[in-house]
């Protein structure tokens, strides 16, 4: 699952058309236990492919851009609940990966010398085994 920003431009033939589906609700449960009301759709570029890609929000009226997220994921048969959970865990990578990033020095400037680059993707595999390790397959 890939964060997008809202501009996000796909091509499409001129006989094909951007769709949504309806907005479902979704409740978001934190770890302080407090819940919160999600909305969530998809959009269809055309036609549907494996790149799909999902709108969140906590307002489906107003769609406040402070509250309100694109998501585009490769997952296959992924329901619109899986993406409203998938989405929290998402948050929790970034927050790991930024802490990382500054517990290194990583914020502030570019990354140019072989050590520090080898620290990066060492960073970077473990974001990844964190998100694999919550997958179906890994579950079990």
């Amino acid at each position: 699952m890939l964060a997008i920003r809202s501009n996000h431009a796909v091509l499409l033939p001129r006989e094909q058309r951007v769709k949504t589906n309806r907005w479902r609700e979704d409740e978001r449960q934190f770890s302080d236990s407090k819940c919160e009301t999600r909305f969530i759709r998809e959009l269809i570029y055309g036609k549907r492919r494996a790149q799909r890609y999902w709108q969140l929000t906590t307002d489906k009226d107003v769609l406040p851009s402070t509250s309100t997220w694109m998501v585009m994921t490769c997952i296959d048969g992924v329901s619109y609940t899986q993406v409203g959970h998938l989405d929290g865990l998402r948050n929790w990578v970034e927050y790991g990966f930024k802490q990382s990033k500054n517990e290194r020095g990583w914020a502030d400037f570019r990354v140019t010398d072989y050590a520090v680059i080898e620290k990066w993707w060492e960073v970077v595999m473990s974001a990844y085994l964190m998100v694999a390790l919550h997958t179906p397959p890994m579950a079990s």
